[in-house]
């Protein structure tokens, strides 16, 4: 079997097993709130350095939080040199 025919092969097993779950995996990570001087609230998030954000209100500051999260955490695959006998696979956890 050819490299792609894997990773494609890999890839319908794996969009097939996620559809037999039946419920959404989450992580749990925790994140330090400050209010911040002028107002507002900035929080960071240790488990992830450079991992900041800030929002005028709390659910603001909710709402970014999620999204430098999944900014913080996604990784650019083209970048990555994959080999012959390399896979590629998405999880979520």
């Amino acid at each position: 079997m050819t490299p792609d025919r894997t990773l494609k092969s890999d890839r319908v097993q794996y969009d097939q097993f996620r559809k037999k779950l039946s419920f959404e995996a989450s992580m749990k990570i925790k994140v330090i709130i400050h209010e911040a001087e002028e107002g507002g609230f900035w929080a960071e998030v240790p488990a992830i350095p450079g991992c900041a954000t800030q929002g005028d209100t709390f659910e603001e500051l909710l709402q970014n939080l999620y999204e430098a999260i999944e900014g913080c955490l996604s990784v650019d695959v083209e970048s990555v040199k994959i080999g012959d006998k390399d896979r590629i696979l998405e999880i979520a956890v």
